[in-house]
């Protein structure tokens, strides 16, 4: 039984130490900032101009704590990035539907030359000074939806959602014209419903994309 037991056991090799040795080298190198600004953010003022924490603290010191606690500035920026992400990914979810919705109906007229259109905006972008002027020619420079309606949709996520809808049967929408439904009733209450999975990734990669979001600002 013992020999047997050995015997499935499974053997170390050199290629498994050189992937241990290699997880713990990257590990090492992706906590190494967080540690420092740890260390940093503990140490005293002085030091910390100085640039001489490396690794461990240099003396002790949470004056920069309660410098960034004192004030209500603090609480303002968290505010705000909540703001964003909210209503950022609310009117992205709405946005996506709406272009979702008509591409996956192959009698619309212009679903061809609107996906060619679309697809373009995947392969080339404005740049930073054209989209600059454009938030500012549309009055938006200065206000919450100059952070919001630039990036209200994200077409990748777009094709997605129109994939998830087109694996729907079209007897559930054909038998909701019958009765008498329209096209936002049957957005609203048939197909959105049944892609709530998909809905979910969505908001989750809206929702993480404008939390972390910080250059647009």
């Amino acid at each position: 039984m013992t020999a047997t037991v050995q015997h499935n056991r499974k053997k170390t090799t050199g290629f498994d130490i050189v992937i241990v040795i290699l997880l713990i080298v990257l590990s090492a190198i992706f906590l190494y900032p967080l540690i420092v600004t740890l260390s940093t953010s503990i140490s005293d003022p002085a030091v910390m101009n100085s640039r001489q924490v490396w690794l461990l603290p240099y003396g002790f010191s949470l004056e920069a704590y309660k410098t960034l606690l004192s004030g209500s500035e603090i609480l303002q920026y968290y505010l705000n990035t909540i703001l964003y992400a909210f209503c950022g990914t609310l009117i992205m979810l709405v946005c996506t539907a709406m272009l979702a919705y008509p591409l996956t109906y192959q009698t619309f007229a212009l679903r061809k030359p609107l996906t060619a259109l679309l697809l373009i905006t995947m392969f080339f972008g404005g740049g930073l000074i054209p989209s600059y002027l454009n938030i500012k020619e549309l009055g938006l420079y200065n206000t919450l939806w100059a952070l919001i309606l630039p990036s209200a949709l994200s077409l990748y996520n777009a094709i997605i959602t129109k994939t998830a809808m087109q694996n729907i049967p079209e007897s559930l929408t054909e038998s909701a014209y019958i009765d008498g439904a329209n096209d936002p009733v049957i957005l609203v209450r048939i197909l959105l419903p049944l892609i709530g999975p998909t809905l979910a990734v969505m908001a989750l990669y809206y929702g993480v994309g404008q939390w972390n979001s910080w250059f647009a600002a």
